[in-house]
């Protein structure tokens, strides 16, 4: 009897496949006769199909997993700004592109949806160098932070991370020192910088993370997120904590600012569903920190927690 409902089952199973055989064959002679009425109702159907397929597949492609599209923008300054963007990292690149040993090194890696040369980066390079000497990177993985592929990456971040970190060491292997370099990154930056950090066993002297990503992140294990064994000393600013940042403790030092959650007082009445504003407003006001001119006063505040 057993054995009778196995045979049983695979007539079943190669009768149905032979319909369905069949019925593609049916649709795909439909499709390419001259029959009006049948091809009316099918073609459209089948091309329908066959265009989604062609969307899916270009969003599935469309995001980059490949290491070589990140670029590395320096911006040196004598009386005027130079851009210098590298393709290889040797003796007679660094030459070419004016980058100082001796001056501080700071590297700044976007976040995702966005590139290196937006208003913050630009907007912090020009404070940076209008204060002293500095070589200042940009650190260009668009094509692999592009939108709508959120977790793809979040994956990228730890490749990127690793990428730069063998740049770091080449700049080191040049008579950088580790103590000399500052990494900023912001959103999902910050854990791409973390990573870098991790990568050269905590030896970066310092990194700074602006609203840290929290989607993906949130209660990750250290090795997977920015935390302070990735840097001498690790700074954060929070500022949409439990949802598009990141609330947890992640540095020596962790500022939340107005509570670290969204709104922010300059994104009342602004706020998008995504928390955009508070997420984005925490780099403005970081900026202008190294202005000679902007007094900085500190207080003390009691613990209310």
């Amino acid at each position: 009897m057993y054995l009778l409902r196995i045979t049983r089952r695979r007539k079943l199973s190669v009768i149905g496949a032979f319909v369905i055989l069949c019925f593609l064959f049916y649709l795909f002679w439909c499709f390419n006769s001259n029959i009006p009425f049948l091809s009316t109702f099918i073609k459209p159907i089948l091309l329908f199909i066959k265009q989604s397929i062609s969307v899916l597949r270009e969003f599935e492609f469309k995001i980059s997993r490949n290491i070589e599209d990140v670029k590395i923008i320096l911006w040196t300054k004598n009386t005027t700004i130079h851009e210098f963007i590298f393709s290889e990292w040797n003796n007679i690149q660094l030459s070419e592109s004016r980058f100082n040993p001796n001056y501080p090194i700071k590297i700044f890696f976007h976040g995702f949806s966005d590139n290196a040369r937006t208003i913050w980066t630009k907007s912090f390079r020009d404070k940076y160098l209008s204060v002293k000497p500095y070589n200042v990177f940009s650190i260009d993985w668009e094509l692999l932070a592009l939108s709508p592929w959120y977790t793809t990456a979040a994956k990228n971040a730890d490749s990127v991370g690793k990428y730069i970190s063998k740049f770091v060491k080449f700049l080191v292997s040049q008579g950088v020192s580790y103590k000399d370099i500052h990494l900023l990154g912001a959103s999902l930056g910050a854990h791409a910088a973390g990573y870098v950090g991790y990568y050269t066993q905590g030896k970066i002297g310092r990194i700074t993370g602006l609203d840290p990503s929290g989607p993906l992140f949130h209660s990750s294990p250290h090795k997977d997120r920015l935390d302070p064994s990735d840097a001498v000393f690790v700074d954060i600013i929070h500022s949409a904590g439990k949802w598009v940042g990141n609330d947890d403790i992640m540095g020596h030092v962790d500022f939340f600012v107005n509570g670290g959650q969204a709104p922010q007082p300059l994104c009342i009445n602004k706020e998008s569903l995504d928390l955009s504003c508070s997420h984005f407003v925490v780099r403005f006001p970081y900026n202008r920190y190294p202005e000679p001119s902007l007094a900085i006063t500190g207080h003390y505040a009691k613990r209310i927690a």
